[in-house]
């Protein structure tokens, strides 16, 4: 199985909580998560606590997030 495949994104959408929460991880280490919105913009960058992302300040929409590891950077669509 592909490492990108093992990664899996749980998503928190309430009205006090928003968060993605990153797992499937084991073995890798993260280094960064970026979240681009469609036209390839980057929103916003995260290199702390990055097993849970606050994402409250961002409005509802499409979006992808690229998780940098030592193996490459995974693209995956929030």
């Amino acid at each position: 199985m592909k490492i990108s495949q093992q990664i899996k994104l749980k998503y928190s959408r309430y009205l006090q909580k928003n968060s993605i929460e990153i797992e499937g991880t084991q073995g890798l280490e993260v280094k960064e998560v970026e979240i681009i919105d469609i036209n390839g913009k980057l929103i916003k960058s995260y290199e702390d606590n990055l097993k849970k992302l606050n994402t409250s300040d961002i409005s509802n929409g499409v979006y992808f997030l690229n998780i940098k590891t030592k193996k490459g950077v995974f693209t995956k669509k929030y």
